[in-house]
């Protein structure tokens, strides 16, 4: 009775652990994936090449560089005829508006998509550079955007900065050396767990069912803790997301911040969603599986029963469809494959369970 007893209790332990450690693989996976991999990381990013939002902050970040290196106020009193503090003014910040509206205007056309893809590009290889040690800043380089911008600007008679000012301000410093030599042993950390804790999230979770009296029922509890956690998860991040860019008083610049931040965790509530549903398909086929009257009767429903009876080609259709879908993917990464084959072997087996408890149909 104390064996039982003691077996009850480690089996519960064993599957709060697991459920914590696959919310912490779902994360450092995440990470690893979209923040380590140039590739992903552009991707991700591309579509917010004509996003109102970031296009308005990096048009006002840009003016802003743009004012602390040519003296707007300087210029317009020297072009003005008289010397009017409030003509200067109100004609200072015109120009100032001027200058900030035809950047916006170039980050949103089309010819900026390229533009952007490079940048981010850049920047992120830069970034990978200065975390394996070398020195420097990390930058957005949107010369040919300001320099496209000028042109624009010279067109309506308002010449405010030449090349060598666009030279000067024509990235925007994203983080410098000596604050990425802080987070170099994390980076080195997560590359190592984004691999350990998945298998140690399997390995206790499988341990959980081994070691309980019942197996069956320890199964589902697996599934839905799972399932739960994964949920809890995507709860404390947009609680995390609130409190985070609350703290940006300037809205142009909290709003670009936001809609960079959801384009960087949509594959993670992509992950997080599919995560959810393996889930409850494992704790609906534990429970089908059971000897409940109920369980049985369900069974022995049409749609099992006719699983049942089609099981090997609906198998190899799912089969099918995950190369398709490794065909068609914008970028194929080792990553990227090995999550679409964890998916089809997943559901193979889930399909396998389902119909391995339904009885074969009678014939008439």
């Amino acid at each position: 009775m104390a064996t039982h007893r003691t077996r009850r209790i480690a089996a519960k332990v064993l599957l709060v652990l697991g459920c914590l450690l696959a919310v912490l693989a779902n994360i450092t996976v995440w990470l690893r994936l979209t923040a380590l991999d140039t590739d992903r990381f552009v991707s991700t990013l591309e579509p917010l090449a004509n996003d109102a939002q970031l296009d308005a902050g990096l048009a006002e970040r840009l003016t802003d560089r743009i004012a602390e290196r040519v003296d707007i106020e300087q210029r317009v009193e020297n072009a003005l005829p008289n010397d009017n503090p409030l003509v200067v003014a109100t004609v200072t910040r015109l120009a100032r508006t001027l200058v900030e509206d035809a950047i916006e205007r170039v980050l949103r056309s089309d010819a900026f998509k390229t533009v952007w893809s490079d940048a981010l590009r850049v920047s992120h290889e830069r970034a990978l550079d200065v975390i394996e040690g070398a020195d420097g800043s990390i930058a957005l380089k949107l010369t040919d955007a300001l320099e496209r911008a000028d042109k624009a600007l010279e067109k309506r008679g308002l010449d405010l900065f030449d090349q060598k000012t666009v030279e000067d301000i024509d990235s925007i410093v994203v983080a410098r050396s000596e604050q990425i030599q802080d987070v170099r042993k994390g980076v080195d950390l997560l590359r190592k767990l984004a691999v350990v804790l998945p298998i140690a999230a399997v390995v206790v979770l499988a341990a959980a069912v081994l070691l309980a009296l019942d197996r069956r029922h320890m199964l589902a509890l697996v599934g839905i803790g799972v399932a739960v956690s994964m949920v809890l998860t995507g709860i404390a991040l947009r609680i995390t997301r609130r409190y985070v860019f609350d703290r940006i008083e300037i809205d142009v610049r909290r709003r670009a911040a936001e809609d960079v931040w959801s384009a960087l965790a949509q594959p993670l509530f992509r992950q997080t969603a599919v995560i959810v549903i393996l889930g409850l398909v494992l704790a609906a086929g534990a429970w089908l599986a059971g000897p409940s009257a109920r369980t049985v009767k369900e069974r022995g429903g049409p749609v099992l029963t006719a699983l049942h009876d089609h099981l090997r080609p609906v198998q190899v259709a799912i089969a099918v469809v995950g190369v398709v879908a490794l065909m068609v993917l914008p970028t194929l990464t080792v990553g990227t494959a090995l999550a679409v084959l964890a998916l089809v072997v997943l559901a193979v087996a889930a399909l396998q369970v389902l119909a391995g408890s339904a009885p074969a149909a009678r014939p008439a």
